[in-house]
């Protein structure tokens, strides 16, 4: 009851209207990849504050913040700190999604203490030196992540991934008020956080970033780090109060593979001719053996001879006939993984064969297109390192969970999925310059096959009329008209085929077995009519 109330009171609280920003990652995406989601090192913020597996660094970051309170906050304890931020408990819990279980005064010292150290780390990686000379000085038991000459260590890249986590953050609002405590000024903690986020950003971010691309009157909306990055790379989202209904796509399930009518739209759909939940073909060969058994012809000889055949087929005909499962057993999982076909577009390669050249737009995500004049496809430049599967996953995560409009970074991702297949297209996309940074080609590749597609597919327009107008033109291609007409009137319909050759051969075999018992010239007067 007392909790209740106070919940209550605190409701007067200016910000407690706001939608939370700190969520959990929906299961869908967490079963593809669980380490892409799961802190491995790091907790920050309540949500994985009391596993086991990071009890280690829990205690390292107690160490560092007492090491900071020590040589710098001297003007400050860290009681201080906390009952600075306990009047802003109600509304610090009101940005997580998830319901905690912990009192206000935990809450309030778990996030001091992740606060100290974040802003910490992000200084130990910052090179922006009024920052340096203003904040808090490195300490010591972080520089194990800096070598003698300021290069950073592999912990660094572990410590990064981990802090660019979906759940592992900590709300903007609680930076600002530690470093208010230090400057006994609001607007002068803005200023520092807003230049140590963009510096940051500038390190991590796979998308470039300009320095004039934010101020700090940004930081009011942003909510997270991770929500941070995420405006630098779309910086459209503001403009997305309300959902477009008409830009979003329905996702079904289809089977385990996800396949579908191949148009590019990212819809599944079930075939015309064999619908594996209501008329699988082990039920259609068993309807159609019950019914062939019935006939007195049958009930003798030839039935104890190919009575075998039935046990076979049935077996067999699954196998021949499905796709990796029937949708029953996908139904039957669990958590059902929910796959989005892989947009319908040619690789970097083939497209290249065929004329289209590929280049590095001017700007970010907004500036993807297909000039039709020139053959010329222009795609922002991304640099990719050993951090950025994590951060580009958990920015897409972010995206589904907190952006209500067009899903532009996971549309450019299942642009991406869909262009590049090999290694040759990778080394393309480097040559060009659209892709940058340290990891080989075979590994750029294996980055966007893995991607997942498990996400809230919706239309955006001048990334879906791109695709649209490559298609277009790859289409009118004649080689690519005679392959995807036979595809769509032989491949298309290779399991019914299938279906009725197997369907040709039990006949035969039947009617071999027939013959031998019955001697079908005698029946039929062959042997009178060959005389």
């Amino acid at each position: 009851m007392i909790e209740v109330q106070q919940i209550l009171d605190a409701q007067t609280e200016e910000g407690l209207d706001k939608p939370p920003y700190i969520f959990n990652v929906p299961k869908a995406l967490k079963s593809i990849k669980p380490e892409g989601y799961t802190p491995q090192l790091l907790s920050l913020g309540p949500y994985h504050r009391y596993r086991d597996d990071l009890y280690e660094m829990e205690r390292f970051k107690v160490l560092t913040v007492r090491k900071v309170l020590m040589n710098h906050l001297t003007r400050h304890k860290f009681e201080e700190i906390v009952r600075h931020l306990a009047p802003h408990e109600a509304k610090i819990r009101s940005r997580y999604e998830k319901y905690l279980r912990m009192s206000g005064v935990e809450l309030v010292w778990i996030l001091g203490i992740d606060g100290i150290f974040l802003l910490q780390f992000l200084q130990t990686c910052s090179s922006n030196e009024e920052y340096s000379r203003s904040v808090l000085n490195v300490s010591p038991r972080l520089s194990f992540m800096v070598d003698s000459k300021g290069h950073t260590k592999p912990s660094y890249d572990l410590l990064i991934r981990d802090a660019m986590m979906l759940e592992n953050q900590v709300p903007i609002y609680v930076l600002k008020r530690i470093l208010e405590l230090e400057f006994d000024n609001l607007d002068k903690a803005r200023d520092i956080l807003a230049k140590l986020f963009l510096d940051m950003c500038k390190k991590i971010c796979p998308f470039r970033v300009k320095a004039d691309q934010l101020d700090r009157s940004a930081l009011k909306s942003k909510g997270t780090f991770l929500g941070f990055v995420y405006s630098l790379i779309n910086p459209m989202w503001d403009k997305q109060d309300q959902l477009n209904p008409e830009g979003i796509l329905e996702i079904e399930v289809d089977g385990a593979d996800g396949s579908g009518d191949g148009n590019g739209v990212g819809q599944g759909h079930c075939s015309p001719f064999i619908n594996t939940r209501h008329h699988s073909p082990k039920k259609v060969f068993g309807d159609l053996w019950d019914a062939m058994s019935q006939l007195p012809i049958f009930k003798q000889g030839p039935l104890k001879m190919v009575s075998v055949l039935k046990d076979v087929m049935t077996k067999v005909l699954p196998h021949l006939t499905s796709n990796n499962g029937s949708q029953e057993d996908l139904n039957n999982e669990g958590d059902t993984i929910i796959q989005v076909e892989e947009i319908e577009i040619p690789s970097v390669s083939i497209l290249v064969i065929h004329g289209v050249e590929f280049k590095p737009a001017k700007g970010g995500l907004d500036s993807i297109k297909y000039d039709t004049k020139t053959q010329t496809f222009e795609l922002p430049t991304i640099r990719l390192d050993v951090n950025s599967e994590v951060i580009i996953r958990n920015l897409v995560a972010y995206e589904a969970m907190a952006i209500p409009g067009p899903q532009v970074l996971a549309r450019y991702a299942e642009l991406m999925n869909g262009i590049v297949d090999t290694e040759e297209d990778a080394k393309i996309l480097k040559k060009k310059g659209i892709i940058e940074g340290e990891l080989k080609n075979q590994d750029v590749a294996n980055l966007w096959n893995g991607m997942s597609k498990c996400i809230r597919v919706t239309r955006v327009d001048f990334i879906d009329k791109a695709i649209e107008n490559v298609n277009k033109e790859f289409s009118s291609i004649r080689t690519v008209k005679i392959y995807r007409r036979c595809k769509a009137y032989i491949y298309g319909s290779w399991k019914m085929i299938m279906f009725l050759a197997t369907l040709l051969v039990i006949c035969l075999m039947l009617l071999q077995s027939f013959c031998t018992v019955y001697s079908c010239p005698r029946l039929f007067h062959l042997e009178a009519a060959k005389k």
